[in-house]
C-alpha cells in the first residue's frame, strides 16, 4: 500500500511539473505572439506610395515627430504610425459609425448595428470622399496607404483580431469620413430624443408646464453675451401628483462635452493669447486622441503643428502650430429635426408641402458573425428615414446625413496664421459643429461655432409637421451669419457646453439640449478673479474642484434639516455629516457625496411626480428634458401650495420624507452613510473593448482603478469612465511652456513601453509638456524612387 501510494504521488508530481511546463512553454509562445504585433520603432520602410523620404522620430513618450515635404507624404506617414499602434481603435470607429460591428464580434452588436445602419451613412461616407477637393482626396488616399503600409509592416496581425480569430479588412480612402461620422454619433443626439421627450411633454402637459419644466435656461446661466434665462414662473394651475415612485435615482448624465477658455495678450506676460482646452469624454484603453508633432517641411504653407489626432483622420484635431492655438467643446446647437408625419389611414404616404408622397423602402442586409446575415427594413422620407415611438412617426433630418457636411477642411486650420485667418476657415470644415476657441501669437482671442449650422426660421427643438409651407431648412448659415465673438473688451473668453451667445445668434443656433452652465460659471469667475495669467494659473482651473454648485445643496440640505421639528437617527446623522462641509469634491469627503446623492434622489422625485402622466409612456424619459434643476431648485425653495406633492401635508414633510427614504436605502446598500466618501464611488478606470470578454488576462489590458477628484458641475469634470479625454494649455509662440495631459499612452499594444504610458500624470494633474522630448527612436520611411 505504502509502495502503490509514493507511485501515485511520483505520478501525480510529474503530472503537476508537466502542467507547469505546459503553462510555461503557452506563455512564452504567447508572449512571442504578442510582440510580433508590437509596431516597428526604428529602421527603414521602403514604400512606392511616397513623393519623398519621410523621417519619423519618437521620444521616450512614443510621441511620434513626422517631418515630410508635402502634405500626401505627410498623411502617409500619420496613417503608418496611427495603424501600427491603434488599428483596432480606428476599425472600431469606422464600423461604429455605420453598423458594421456585427462583422467583427457577432450577433451581440446587432442591435447596435441597427440603430446605426438607420443612418445609411457608408453611402454618406463615400460621397463625402468622392466631393472632396483633388488636393483633400490625395490626402485621404496618402493616409488609407499609409494606414495599409503600418498595418502590413507589423510581423503579426494586431492581437485583437487573433482574440476574435478575425483578418484586419484594408483601409479604404472613404473609411476617414465614416470615423469622422464616428464622432458625430459620440457628440450629438442621433436619435433627436431630446425633441421626442419635449414633444411628448407639452403634449401631455401643455406649453405652460413644458416651459416650465423644461426651460431654455436657469440662472446658472453665464454667457459671453448676453444675460442669464430666467426661471419661467411657476404655472397656477395644478397638476394630479402621484406619490413619488420607488427606484434608484436617475444616474448623473454624463454629456459629452469638454471646457475651454482663454485671454488676450494683455492679460500675459508674452502679449500673446492663452488658450487653455479640456474635451470631457467617454474615456477607454486606449485613448479617443493620439499626440503626434507634424512638420510640414518645404513648400509655401510650411509648418509645424503639435496636439491631438484622431486616429483613423489625417492632420490635427486641436493644438497649436506656432501662429495659433485651438481647441474645441461640444456647442449643443440644435443640428437635427424630428420631422412630425401626416400618413394616409394605410401608411403608405406621408403629406409633403407639395401634396403626398410615397414611402421609400430599403432593405439593407447586415453580415454577421457565424450566423446567417440580418435584414434591416428601413421606411424612409424625402427628408430622411422614419422613426417609429408607439403612435408617432417621424422623421428623421441630421447634420450627418449630408455629404457636404463631412470633410478635410480641419487640416486648413493647422495651416492658419492669425485668429482672423481661423475663424474664416471654421465655417468651411466638416466636423461635428463645436465650440472653436482660438488664440494667435498676436494676442488675439477668438470664439465661433466650426462646422456646418443649419439655416431655419423656426424654433426646432419640437417635432413639427414640415407639411407647412415655408419650414424645413434652407442650406447651411453663411459666414456672416455663424455666431462669433472676437477680442472682447475684457479679454476673456469661455464655453463649457452651455450658452455662449444670446439674441438671433442663440436663435440661429438652435437649442439642442445645452448643459447647465454651473461649470461655465465657476470658470468665468475663475478668469476675473486674476488679472494675468501663466500656464500654471490655467492648470489649477482644470484641476478645480471646489463645489460651488453643489454648495448651493449643502446649504439648502442643511436648512432644511435643522428646520426639521423632528428628525430621526439617520437624519441626525445627516445633518452632522452636512455641518462637515469642506465645499470640495475630494475623493475623501463625506458630505461631497451625501450631497450629491440626495440631490440626485430630490431631482428625480421631483421630476417623477411632476411628470407622473406621461409615467406608462415607455417613450418618455424626463431624463432627456433640459436644464431641469431650474424647475427642481425653483419648486424646492419656493414650495407652491397648491402644488405638494399626492400623500404629504407639506412640502417640508415630503422632502424630509424623501430624505430619509434615501439615507435608509444607502445604509441598506452601502453601508453607514458616516463612512461613504466620494472617493468610494468615483472610482476612474480606462478600460479596453476586449478586456471583459477574456478570462484573468483582461484586467491586464486597464489602467488601475484609482478614485479621483472632481465630478459633472465643477471644472474638474470626472467619473469612474468619463472625464477630460486631454488637457492643453498653451500660448501659440510659447509651446516650450505648454502643459499636455492625457488619460492613456500612445499604444494599444499590452507590451508596447508607451501602453498607458502618462496616464499617472494625468490622473496626478503634474504638470507635463506638450512638446515631444529628445528623440529616441528613428524610422524612415522610404520612397522607392525618391524624387
Amino acid at each position: 500500500m505504502r509502495f502503490g501510494g509514493w507511485t501515485w504521488l511520483r505520478r501525480l508530481g510529474r503530472i503537476f511539473l508537466a502542467l507547469i511546463a505546459l503553462a510555461l512553454i503557452v506563455s512564452v509562445v504567447a508572449l512571442i505572439w504578442l510582440r510580433r504585433s508590437l509596431p516597428l520603432l526604428d529602421g527603414t520602410v521602403i514604400s512606392p506610395d511616397l513623393t519623398q523620404n519621410v523621417k519619423v522620430d519618437r521620444d521616450s513618450m512614443g510621441v511620434p515627430s513626422i517631418y515630410a515635404a508635402t502634405w500626401p507624404d505627410l498623411a502617409f506617414a500619420q496613417g503608418f504610425v496611427h495603424a501600427q499602434d491603434r488599428f483596432f481603435q480606428m476599425d472600431l470607429m469606422r464600423r461604429q459609425s455605420v453598423g458594421r460591428l456585427s462583422e467583427l464580434i457577432g450577433k451581440r452588436a446587432l442591435d447596435y448595428d441597427q440603430r446605426q445602419r438607420i443612418h445609411q451613412l457608408d453611402t454618406v461616407a463615400q460621397k463625402a470622399f468622392e466631393r472632396e477637393t483633388p488636393q483633400h482626396r490625395a490626402i485621404a488616399e496618402a493616409y488609407a496607404a499609409g494606414v495599409n503600409a503600418g498595418l502590413k509592416s507589423l510581423k503579426s496581425r494586431p492581437f485583437e483580431y487573433i482574440l476574435l480569430s478575425a483578418t484586419p479588412e484594408p483601409w479604404q480612402p472613404k473609411d476617414s469620413f465614416c470615423v469622422i461620422l464616428a464622432m458625430f454619433f459620440e457628440l450629438h443626439d442621433s436619435q433627436a430624443n431630446q425633441d421626442r421627450n419635449l414633444g411628448l411633454l407639452r403634449e401631455a402637459l401643455g406649453d405652460e408646464w413644458c416651459e416650465y419644466l423644461a426651460p431654455r435656461g436657469t440662472l446658472w446661466d453665464s454667457p459671453v453675451v448676453g444675460e442669464p434665462f430666467s426661471q419661467p414662473g411657476i404655472p397656477q394651475n395644478s397638476l394630479p401628483l402621484a406619490p413619488t415612485p420607488e427606484g434608484d435615482p436617475a444616474p448623473e448624465p454624463e454629456k459629452p462635452g469638454s471646457n475651454n477658455w482663454a485671454v488676450g495678450g494683455g492679460l500675459t506676460e508674452t502679449g500673446a493669447a492663452m488658450l487653455a482646452n479640456d474635451m470631457h469624454l467617454g474615456i477607454r484603453n486606449p485613448n479617443t486622441w493620439y499626440r503626434v508633432d507634424l512638420h510640414l517641411t518645404e513648400g509655401p504653407k510650411a509648418t509645424r503643428c503639435t496636439g491631438v489626432s484622431l486616429p483613423g483622420v489625417p492632420g490635427m484635431v486641436s493644438g497649436s502650430n506656432g501662429s495659433i492655438a485651438w481647441g474645441f467643446t461640444n456647442s449643443y446647437g440644435d443640428y437635427y429635426d424630428l420631422i412630425e408625419l401626416e400618413e394616409n389611414p394605410a401608411r403608405t404616404h406621408y403629406r409633403t408641402n407639395e401634396g403626398w408622397m410615397e414611402y421609400g423602402h430599403i432593405n439593407d442586409p447586415i453580415r454577421v458573425k457565424g450566423e446567417p446575415d440580418a435584414v434591416l427594413s428601413l421606411k424612409t422620407t424625402q427628408w430622411g428615414p422614419v422613426l417609429e415611438y408607439g403612435p408617432h412617426h417621424y422623421a428623421l433630418l441630421w447634420t450627418a446625413h449630408f455629404p457636404e457636411a463631412i470633410n478635410f477642411n480641419l487640416v486648413r486650420m493647422m495651416e492658419a496664421r492669425s485668429v482672423a485667418e481661423a475663424v474664416a476657415v471654421a465655417p468651411q470644415c466638416g466636423i461635428p459643429p463645436q465650440n472653436l476657441m482660438v488664440v494667435d501669437a498676436q494676442g488675439n482671442l477668438a470664439w465661433t461655432i466650426i462646422g456646418r449650422i443649419p439655416n431655419r426660421t423656426f424654433d426646432g427643438r419640437f417635432p413639427v409637421p414640415w407639411s407647412q409651407a415655408g419650414l424645413g431648412w434652407q442650406g447651411w448659415l453663411g459666414p456672416d451669419l455663424v455666431p462669433k465673438v472676437v477680442n472682447p473688451t475684457d479679454q476673456r473668453l469661455w464655453t463649457a457646453n452651455s450658452r455662449v451667445c444670446s439674441g438671433e445668434d442663440v436663435q440661429r443656433l438652435g437649442d439642442g439640449g445645452y448643459d447647465l452652465a454651473a461649470r461655465a460659471r465657476q470658470i468665468r469667475d475663475r478668469l476675473y478673479a486674476r488679472d494675468r495669467f501663466k500656464e500654471s494659473d490655467f492648470l489649477d482651473i482644470q484641476l478645480d474642484f471646489e463645489a460651488r454648485f453643489m454648495g448651493e445643496w449643502q446649504k439648502f440640505l442643511l436648512t432644511t434639516l435643522q428646520s426639521a421639528e423632528h428628525r430621526t437617527p439617520l437624519q441626525e446623522k445627516c445633518l452632522g455629516i452636512l455641518q462637515q462641509w469642506e465645499g470640495v469634491a475630494s475623493t475623501d469627503s463625506k458630505a461631497y457625496f451625501l450631497v450629491r446623492n440626495l440631490r440626485r434622489s430630490l431631482s428625480r422625485a421631483v421630476m417623477a411626480t411632476f411628470t407622473q402622466s406621461l409615467k406608462e409612456n415607455k417613450n418618455f424619459d424626463f431624463g432627456q428634458l433640459p436644464q431641469t434643476e431650474g424647475p427642481v431648485w425653483d419648486l424646492l425653495t419656493k414650495q407652491p401650495s397648491h402644488l405638494v406633492p399626492a400623500n404629504s401635508e407639506s412640502w417640508s414633510a415630503w422632502i424630509l420624507n424623501e430624505i430619509e427614504s434615501q439615507l435608509q436605502k444607502l445604509e441598506k446598500e452601502e453601508g453607514p452613510v458616516e463612512e461613504l466618501t466620494w472617493g468610494r464611488f468615483n472610482v476612474f478606470q480606462a478600460q479596453h473593448p476586449l478586456a471583459s470578454g477574456i478570462p484573468f488576462l483582461g484586467r491586464y489590458l486597464n489602467s488601475e482603478p484609482r478614485a479621483l477628484p472632481g465630478d459633472s458641475n465643477l471644472p474638474r469634470v470626472q467619473a469612474t469612465r468619463f472625464g477630460a479625454s486631454e488637457r492643453l494649455v498653451v500660448q501659440p509662440g510659447h509651446e516650450e511652456k505648454a502643459f499636455f495631459h492625457m488619460p492613456g499612452g500612445q499604444c494599444g499594444h499590452p507590451l508596447s513601453p508607451f501602453f498607458l504610458k502618462g496616464i499617472h500624470d494625468w490622473e496626478s494633474g503634474k504638470a507635463t509638456p506638450l512638446l515631444p522630448g529628445p528623440a529616441k527612436y528613428h524610422l524612415t520611411l522610404q520612397a522607392r524612387s525618391p524624387k
